[in-house]
């Protein structure tokens, strides 16, 4: 008798502390991922640089390790973590940024700075700026709030830099490609996608760069880069591409 009653007992308490465990499963949050791609660019040449990069998270428990295909860098980071970069290369100023992760866009580009030395290098070697530069690769992104043509803050400095790397180089030409999510009409939808590589077109006329050198398309919500699935996805979307190359 005394033999059930202990195989009672057990049995009770191996339930008990599966349901607990399992109860335990259930309270255990959810960590959002967000999938960043990082490039890093030579501030005077857009060239890609192979660079080293230290990332830091607020949470120990994130480590995060880079992933290096096609020229970028691909990290998984949790969405709302803020991550340090620190990142190095020979010949260049060492940058630092830190970045809640739920501002990263979809591609995050870092831009070098060349220390003295190398910038004499490279402005003594014109052939350096005269050669392809990521022919036909994307160069910038630059992201747009929903149904508007209000861009970034992020991506306006971004826009800086490329309108400084224009005016330094006068050989390049650049293209434009207009894109949004899938809210909305898709006639609408198209036509903001112009008026959206239209704004970055006409900032680049206002400030002296020829109207020879920028070609613009639009492509409304027909090339999402990620699933409209999320906000956080559309956003992604709300973009417009910026293409540097030689001649069309």
């Amino acid at each position: 008798m005394k033999t059930i009653i202990y195989a009672i007992i057990f049995t009770l308490i191996t339930v008990s502390a599966a349901l607990c465990q399992d109860e335990a499963v259930k309270k255990k949050p959810n960590v959002l991922v967000s999938r960043v791609i990082v490039r890093v660019l030579d501030k005077e040449t857009f060239k890609p640089v192979d660079a080293k990069i230290l990332i830091t998270s607020q949470n120990p428990d994130n480590q995060i390790a880079p992933i290096f295909e096609d020229q970028a860098y691909r990290y998984k980071i949790a969405a709302k973590d803020t991550t340090t970069f620190s990142i190095y290369a020979p010949g260049y100023e060492p940058l630092n940024a830190s970045i809640v992760a739920n501002d990263f866009n979809g591609t995050e580009v870092f831009y070098l700075t060349p220390k003295a030395d190398e910038r004499d290098r490279l402005a003594n070697a014109r052939d350096e700026y005269t050669k392809p530069i990521l022919q036909d690769e994307i160069t910038s992104i630059l992201y747009f709030s929903q149904s508007n043509t209000d861009m970034a803050n992020r991506s306006k400095q971004e826009l800086e830099l490329l309108l400084e790397f224009l005016r330094r180089n006068e050989y390049f030409k650049i293209e434009l490609a207009g894109h949004t999510d899938n809210v909305g009409d898709e006639d609408k939808n198209m036509m903001l996608s112009v008026d959206r590589a239209s704004v970055i077109r006409q900032y680049l006329l206002a400030n002296s760069v020829s109207p020879n050198r920028i070609k613009s398309r639009a492509f409304g919500c027909t090339k999402p880069v990620a699933p409209n699935d999320t906000e956080r996805n559309r956003k992604f979307n709300r973009r417009v591409e910026v293409r540097i190359a030689q001649g069309y």
